[in-house]
């Protein structure tokens, strides 16, 4: 309790996915600098576009978002610190991609510190553009402060890795006038769809955090084309590691400013160290390219709402009070001070909201956008972004899920393997409902939810704790799943115009069940196989409503992220669980770039011969050349739920002598099933990942299967250890 009143990670004392440790101390190297006349403290920059530089157009006035393209020059706002220990004059002189200019600086009094700023213009064509993932490359320039004194002695130099890009968080007017704004982000001119997850703590105790950890996370997003991660506001702002390797990965990041699910001190103590806070942080982070945004807080504004709820009404001086202290710490103090040291960067009030009203730094004004309607208002999808838990109702019914600009949140639990899990427990806990798994749930009433939801699509009640772990990992892969192409589908459709999809939440602190598609470690769960496939750039997504009937709707979406129009196949197959082909078509189609588009329209029956949609299942395949090589997308229609249905024992089997190595630290062979098998999973205990999994396999398919790996793997310890789990058991 009240650990809101110190500036302390809130996760540290606890969260619904972790325990609380809180650590003190000091973790971080210490160092003793000796210096005899001044020293460069500090340098950061923005970059923008300069003033005079042609506005970029859209390349086509018809398309919604439109595609802009970026000219020059480039401005660097750049910006030193210099801590003086004797009056005098000295001069700072900055140097980027070729580009060089001084600025004398007058240390007043020994102890003082000064801050010198100036402008570099850069030519756009003396520069590459840096990129996100997927879009371009990732060029970085060397940004350097070198300090002398008037009379020529060096006093040592800064230097920082910038790149060359425009970033907007564009809210403007939607197509055919409906009601609100947008909210997406613009790179470069590109309209990007935002991919992704949250990141939490990579760890209870910082100090285990290894380079080859961190490194493992987010090669791991990036393979499952993330765009994006979302550092949220519970944890930590991450340190210089993770910052340049996302600038270098090519991953965007929402960062949040450490305040999370609370309400705030407003004192002029507290506000006054919350700004000495912001301005460190923004001057250390904001010349990362990968910085795409700075957000007030997570859950500030509903925090306020809901702090104000009593019973079911909302006390009004209770509400005044909370948002006058709203006000002061977080728009006259973050706000304000993010003026100050980062006056260009997209700024979001707090994440859920309906995002600000006005914004001008101009005239030091910033009101967040409040609506009637108590609760529900603090985010109702018009404006800003929109989250959705709903632990109650069928996780894929697709009805429920809340239509937004952009959804920040959404997710379900299961369960890490049982490989995580003996790191920390004993098989004596291995149970559900056993103590050590009621101390490592901590979300309230989350086994029990995660049982009942899963009794929705699978007999749990006589499996084995292995089987009802691989179980929770199925449900959750459908559940997160199925919402991540449900949004992305939504992107260009009226009453949504959805642009981004950060579900949650990427990784674990300890080992335990949680919300998370990669266990503490990093091994990957069910779920982060399936998002890959959900995040493709080019993907396509098969929808049925809620019904089971034969007459149910089936509608198959195609989605491009991609800058370039693309020529594709779309291949639908149905099979019933006897194993009789029902249905096969092949067609060709043209997807063009940044859409969403329903390409194919039909009915159950008409997949299945007439069947309902638990007596068969159907796959759809999009594969579209780029850059003359194939790139292809999966999608299923399994049974609404398997409980009750004919499943047949899969045969999956994987020739010995298909184990091969097949590059480095990678092993490939073949995996095989007899009968129609839904959820075919395989495991292992070594370190690292397949390149497909949790795969329907039709009766006598042969699939080609790499397992990928950081260090060599022999490929009879990789056949010697697999484990197969499916839907069939």
């Amino acid at each position: 309790p009240h650990a809101n009143f110190i500036r302390k990670w809130p996760s540290d004392f606890g969260w619904d996915w972790g325990p609380a440790i809180a650590p003190t101390g000091i973790f971080r190297n210490i160092s003793l600098r000796w210096f005899a006349y001044a020293r460069l403290e500090d340098l950061w920059a923005e970059i923008t576009l300069a003033e005079d530089a042609p506005r970029p157009t859209p390349s086509d006035p018809d398309r919604w978002p439109p595609v802009r393209a970026v000219g020059g020059p480039f401005k660097v706002h750049v910006s030193a610190s210099v801590r003086c220990e004797a009056a005098g004059g000295a001069e700072v002189r900055f140097e980027v991609a070729g580009v060089a200019q001084s600025v004398e600086v007058q240390c007043e009094r020994a102890g003082a510190v000064a801050v010198v700023s100036d402008e570099l213009l850069v030519s756009r064509t003396a520069v590459q553009l840096w990129w996100p993932i997927g879009y371009g490359s990732q060029q970085l320039y060397p940004l350097v402060a070198s300090l002398t004194q008037t009379a020529g002695r060096d006093y040592g130099s800064l230097s920082r890795m910038i790149g060359f890009r425009t970033v907007h968080l564009v809210r403007g007017p939607l197509p055919g006038g409906e009601e609100g704004e947008s909210e997406y982000f613009e790179v470069n001119g590109v309209p990007i769809f935002a991919r992704g997850a949250s990141l939490v703590p990579l760890d209870t105790l910082e100090t285990r955090v290894s380079d080859a950890y961190l490194e493992s996370v987010l090669r791991s997003a990036v393979a499952a084309n993330f765009n994006m991660v979302r550092v949220w506001g519970g944890g930590s702002y991450m340190d210089e590691r993770f910052w340049s390797r996302c600038d270098e990965l090519g991953l965007l990041v929402w960062l949040d400013f450490q305040f999370a699910s609370a309400l705030y001190p407003r004192d002029e103590a507290f506000v006054g160290s919350v700004v000495l806070e912001v301005t460190q942080q923004a001057r250390r982070l904001v010349g990362h390219a990968s910085l795409v945004v700075f957000c007030g807080s997570n859950e500030a504004v509903v925090g306020t709402i809901r702090q104000a709820n009593k019973g079911g009404h909302i006390d009004l001086g209770l509400l005044r009070q909370f948002t006058a202290d709203l006000a002061v710490l977080f728009d006259q103090g973050v706000r304000r001070a993010l003026w100050e040291v980062a006056p260009h960067v997209s700024f979001y009030a707090s994440s859920p909201s309906n995002d600000a009203l006005v914004d001008e730094p101009g005239q030091n004004l910033f009101i967040h956008r409040w609506l009637d309607g108590g609760l529900d208002s603090a985010f109702d999808g018009r404006y800003g972004d929109v989250r959705h838990y709903d632990y109650y109702s069928e996780c894929t019914d697709t009805s429920l899920y809340p239509r937004g600009r952009f959804v920040s949140e959404y997710g379900w639990q299961s369960y890490p393997s049982l490989f995580t899990l003996a790191e920390a427990t004993s098989p004596v806990d291995w149970s559900n409902d056993s103590p050590m798994m009621n101390h490592r749930q901590r979300h309230p009433d989350g086994n029990a939810q995660l049982a009942s939801q899963m009794s929705r699509f699978f007999d749990v009640a006589n499996a084995t704790f292995e089987r009802f772990v691989f179980l929770s990992q199925a449900v959750q892969s459908l559940c997160i799943s199925t919402q991540t192409r449900f949004y992305r589908a939504l992107k260009q459709t009226p009453g949504a115009f959805t642009y981004g999809a950060l579900y949650w939440q990427l990784n674990d602190v300890w080992q335990g069940q949680s919300w998370s598609s990669l266990e503490y470690g990093g091994r990957w769960k069910l779920l982060h196989y399936s998002i890959r496939e959900a995040f493709a750039p080019l993907s396509v997504s098969i929808f049925s409503s809620a019904a089971g009937s034969s007459a149910a709707e089936v509608n198959i979406t195609a989605v491009s992220d991609d800058t370039t129009r693309r020529n594709c196949s779309l291949q639908i197959q149905s099979w019933s669980w006897d194993g009789a082909l029902l249905y096969h078509n092949t067609t060709r189609l043209t997807l063009q770039p940044l859409t969403a588009v329903t390409i194919w329209r039909t009915s159950v029956g008409s997949l299945t011969g007439g069947r309902a949609r638990n007596d068969a299942a159907a796959r759809c395949t999009l594969t579209c050349d780029v850059a003359g090589a194939p790139v292809t997308s999966t999608s299923t229609m399994l049974p609404r739920s398997f409980v009750g249905v004919p499943l047949r024992p899969p045969q999956i089997s994987y020739p010995p002598d298909s184990f091969r190595t097949c590059g480095v630290c990678m092993v490939c062979f073949s995996l095989h099933s007899e009968a129609l098998a839904a959820f075919v999973f395989l495991s292992t205990p070594l370190t690292g990942h397949f390149d497909q999994n949790g795969l329907l396999l039709p009766p006598g398919e042969t699939r080609a299967m790499i397992f990928h790996s950081a260090i060599e793997v022999k490929p009879l310890d990789l056949m010697q250890s697999l484990d197969v789990q499916s839907a069939a058991g």
